[in-house]
């Protein structure tokens, strides 16, 4: 069984424009009051579509890297922006084509939601390890099909944007890919939209502490071994939570950029990984812990920086 590498990060984002701004908090003094508290201050804003913003952004990656079109083998292509099939037929077709990969095998990847970047290290993990594929190109692409639903369930503000990376078995990658561990309790897509109310936080909570130490158990790694935690960017309450939860302290929790990026999505894990790299680079060895969460499915990886 191969080992499992991933980094070469790449990330494109919309204009960052003024949370106060938009036009849902208008007339509504407590829902802005809510949102500062939140930590929300600038949301990024797209003219492109999902295909269009992840075209862009692999081809900035393969500028910093002229031979890697050649290499990639198989796409995995997140995005749960599918409104009709112009998005995931017409313009997904330009984009791949536009970059030459028109002959590459590709997976299609939507229901985990903003979990949806370790729905798809889950699948090139096992697509490496079997041997199926050897260099796997990861896209996450999203975008608010609705100005008036960019404050979402009143705590979180989403972001257009898009992210790639490379899977494969090289170990001159950024992170070796330890192993990624799902759990799921899809009774909480019946439930309503209400994150705070006590059911719903307590399945979802259950959910994550469940899947975060199976994989530590499995993999006989404490928690004191953990140097970072990364996340999505959500309120500054629910990443307290996400710490808590994962029984870790808050000063391994790498935050990213949540007032100037706010919630972009699936991109999010990659986008924080990439600012990690840069602004606090783990040393070789270090194991990280990410948790990537959807409304009713959870995914925790462990990696080491090589």
């Amino acid at each position: 069984m191969r080992n499992v590498y991933f980094g070469m990060f790449n990330h494109q984002l919309g204009e960052a424009f003024p949370v106060e701004g938009l036009a849902q908090l208008s007339g509504r003094d407590e829902l802005r009051a809510g949102i500062a508290k939140c930590g929300f201050r600038h949301y990024r804003r797209a003219a492109k579509s999902p295909a269009q913003l992840a075209r862009s952004c692999v081809e900035q990656l393969f500028d910093k890297h002229p031979s890697l079109a050649n290499q990639i083998d198989t796409i995995v292509y997140a995005s749960l922006t599918l409104r009709d099939s112009e998005f995931y037929n017409e313009q997904l077709g330009d984009c791949l084509v536009g970059l030459g990969l028109e002959q590459v095998n590709m997976v299609g990847l939507f229901s985990s939601e903003c979990g949806n970047l370790g729905s798809a290290l889950l699948v090139a993990q096992s697509l490496i390890r079997s041997g199926k594929a050897g260099t796997i190109l990861v896209i996450s692409a999203d975008v608010c099909l609705d100005e008036n639903k960019r404050i979402i369930d009143e705590n979180v503000v989403v972001s257009d944007g898009a992210s790639c990376f490379i899977v494969n078995s090289d170990p001159g990658n950024d992170f070796q890919l330890v192993d990624t561990l799902q759990r799921s309790n899809h009774r909480l897509r019946l439930e309503t939209s209400g994150t705070y109310l006590p059911r719903y936080l307590k399945l979802s909570t259950d959910g994550m502490k469940d899947c975060v130490e199976n994989l530590l158990a499995g993999h006989a790694t404490s928690r004191g071994q953990i140097s970072a935690f990364v996340t999505g960017n959500y309120s500054m309450p629910v990443l307290a939570m996400f710490s808590y939860v994962a029984g870790l302290k808050s000063a391994l929790h790498f935050k990213g950029d949540v007032a100037g990026t706010a919630h972009a999505y699936a991109c999010d894990i990659a986008i924080n990984l990439q600012r990690l790299l840069t602004e606090s680079p783990p040393a070789p060895g270090d194991k990280l812990l990410c948790l990537a969460t959807g409304s009713s499915t959870w995914f925790a990886s462990l990696l080491v920086k090589t």
